[in-house]
């Protein structure tokens, strides 16, 4: 017998099957059918670029099968007004969006939730047979507020409807609304007195469905960080000021400014150079002395030996 499996899933290559197992007794075979999550591969090209000669292929991506379970929790609950603005009816609340926003937050600050997960799907006018004065008094004074919650947390839904089966809770639930409704109605300037909250318990349903989970892209090639900006040239030296005329003329073109003649330099490298030529000249002279003195002395010793 083969084994059949929900959306999302395969079976393996087992059956269910019997085998021998003692005289009497038979047994299934193994190993037993299972099912398993479906798994797709894809596997994709990278696309050309101009930058390299050749392309290579992209990693294989897998695409993934996942069951996701939503619990949609619907309950209601009775609102009655002690007092309202005047010229206001709890029929004209119903219909105003800002009191509607008012009631869905303080639902969600009453259960502890998100208020993102919390819809106001429909504010009903509450009446019942009264006799004209009666009617003329109490007329408009209570509404019924019918809600859901959509979550994917069965935590969350599980304690919300404890919450709202629970007479203590429930209770506690009401004031923590009350409070919570007057002063989101103070902020939209107006002042409403809640007299009684009535919650009813909820009910939870749930619907799975089978969500296809695409991998994360990898970040694509590309350069590197971009260049750092180039620095600013640095501005050019002002001109310095021109000196200004003498008294008494007009403004005259400026003088222009002399520039330094490198005479002195130059007349120390003359007298430097005049002075290596002098010592050279007595040098020369008190050389040829000295030899001359020399040859003397040698001639005078010769004479008298």
């Amino acid at each position: 017998m083969a084994l059949k499996c929900g959306i999302g899933y395969t079976a393996n290559a087992s059956v269910f099957s019997c085998v021998y197992s003692t005289p009497y007794a038979g047994v299934f075979a193994t190993p037993y059918p299972t099912c398993d999550p479906l798994i797709t591969t894809t596997t994709t090209a990278a696309p050309a670029t101009t930058a390299a000669p050749a392309t290579t292929a992209a990693p294989a991506t897998t695409t993934r099968i996942v069951n996701v379970t939503t619990y949609t929790v619907k309950s209601a609950l009775t609102l009655d007004f002690g007092a309202l603005p005047e010229n206001v009816t709890a029929a004209s609340l119903a219909a105003d969006t800002t009191f509607v926003a008012n009631v869905a937050g303080s639902i969600a600050s009453g259960l502890g939730v998100d208020p993102s997960k919390v819809t106001i799907t429909s504010i009903d006018l509450v009446s019942r047979r009264l006799s004209e004065a009666d009617q003329r008094q109490l007329q408009g004074t209570k509404l019924k507020v019918s809600y859901e919650l959509i979550t994917t947390s069965l935590a969350e839904a599980t304690n919300v409807q404890e919450t709202l089966a629970d007479p203590t809770k429930a209770a506690s639930f009401g004031a923590a609304f009350s409070t919570a409704l007057v002063a989101k109605e103070a902020a939209s300037g107006r002042t409403v007195v809640v007299k009684d909250i009535v919650p009813e318990a909820a009910t939870v349903t749930s619907k799975t469905v089978a969500t296809v989970v695409a991998p994360t892209p990898a970040p694509a090639p590309g350069a590197g960080p971009a260049p750092a900006p180039a620095p600013a040239p640095a501005p050019a030296p002002a001109p310095a000021p021109a000196p200004s005329g003498g008294g008494g003329g007009g403004d005259g073109p400026a003088p222009a400014t002399e520039a330094p003649a490198p005479a002195a330099a130059k007349e120390e490298e003359e007298e430097s150079d005049n002075g290596a030529v002098i010592g050279g000249v007595v040098g020369g002279v008190v050389g040829v002395g000295v030899l001359g003195g020399a040859a003397y002395a040698y001639k005078k010793k010769s004479a008298q030996e």
